[in-house]
C-alpha cells in the first residue's frame, strides 16, 4: 500500500506506456506530447486542462502521485487498477 506521495517524470522518446495506478490514490497527470503522439486514460480520470488530468479524489486525497510526461512520438495509456 502506497503510504506517502510521490512525483514521477517520465521521458519517453519513441515507444508506448501502459500506466497503471492504483484507485485510492489522488492522481495528477501532466502530459506534453507532439503530433505523433497520444494519451488515453480511463474514465477515472478527468481532464481538468489542455494535457492535464486528475482522479476525482485528487484534491481530498491524503496520498497523491503527480506525474509529468513528456512524450515524442507514441503513446501513453493511463488506467486505474484495484489492488
Amino acid at each position: 500500500a502506497w503510504t506517502r506521495s510521490a512525483e514521477a517524470d517520465l521521458d519517453i522518446g519513441m515507444g508506448s506506456l501502459r500506466l497503471e495506478i492504483p484507485e485510492g490514490i489522488g492522481v495528477r497527470i501532466e502530459t506534453e506530447g507532439s503530433f505523433l503522439s497520444s494519451v488515453d486514460v480511463d474514465r477515472h480520470f478527468d481532464r481538468v486542462d489542455d494535457d492535464v488530468y486528475e482522479s476525482a479524489n485528487y484534491g481530498d486525497a491524503d496520498v497523491r502521485l503527480d506525474v509529468r510526461i513528456k512524450l515524442g512520438m507514441g503513446s501513453v495509456d493511463v488506467r486505474a487498477t484495484r489492488r
